[in-house]
């Protein structure tokens, strides 16, 4: 199939796909889409492979553009063999918006900012590749409400992730809690230093996201 259009998700998709089956031991395929404007929600119910590399999207809303160049293996059952994979591709939102899940729960009760729980991704713009099993992201920068992030890391086919977000937060968007530890830790620094350094109105942070 060569640039196959097809109406669904809310919007257009282009597909081009081939698979060749001369040595039946191993089974290769080409494969590559062109979507514009998918409502996240809706590829994240339809389609296998996003559950699997982006679960977060479970918990966005918005509408997404995406291309994607993959080729890899076939299995018996013409399944793709997910750790041959190997391609390129790029996403790209206006905005999007977060809310639930563990992760905004945790990076929440972290930082004591209950705002957190609940947050609109602005201006993002992905590139990313396929290779040995894993989808790693090339850093990129986001605006999420007040803060700005630069994200990169890599989800693998088997389910585990590997992420660091580097943060840049107006302290007013942190709990008390937290502005008052970040206080204390800075005069136990002015003291030990004799300095007399102060905060300022952001805060620089790293946050890794680990795990399943």
């Amino acid at each position: 199939m060569e640039k196959l259009q097809v109406e669904g998700l809310g919007e257009t998709m282009s597909i081009s796909e081939s698979y060749r089956t001369q040595d039946m031991e191993t089974l290769t395929y080409d494969f590559a889409y062109d979507l514009n404007q998918i409502e996240i929600d809706q590829a994240f119910k339809t389609f296998t492979t996003v559950q699997k590399i982006a679960p977060i999207a479970e918990y966005a809303k918005g509408s997404v553009s995406s291309d994607l160049q993959v080729t890899g293996q076939l299995d018996n059952r013409m399944e793709p063999i997910y750790e041959t994979m190997q391609g390129r591709g790029t996403l790209q939102s206006d905005e999007v918006a977060l809310e639930g899940g563990p992760f905004l729960k945790k990076l929440s009760e972290t930082l004591k900012a209950p705002s957190l729980k609940k947050q609109s991704v602005k201006d993002l713009d992905a590139t990313f590749v396929i290779e040995n099993g894993k989808v790693v992201t090339d850093p990129f920068d986001i605006k999420i409400d007040a803060m700005t992030a630069n994200v990169s890391g890599w989800v693998s086919f088997e389910e585990k992730i590997d992420y660091l977000m580097k943060m840049k937060i107006p302290r007013k968007e942190l709990g008390s809690d937290f502005n008052q530890f970040a206080e204390g830790m800075l005069a136990q620094a002015n003291s030990f230093l004799g300095g007399n350094m102060s905060l300022g109105e952001f805060i620089n942070m790293n946050v890794s996201i680990e795990g399943n």
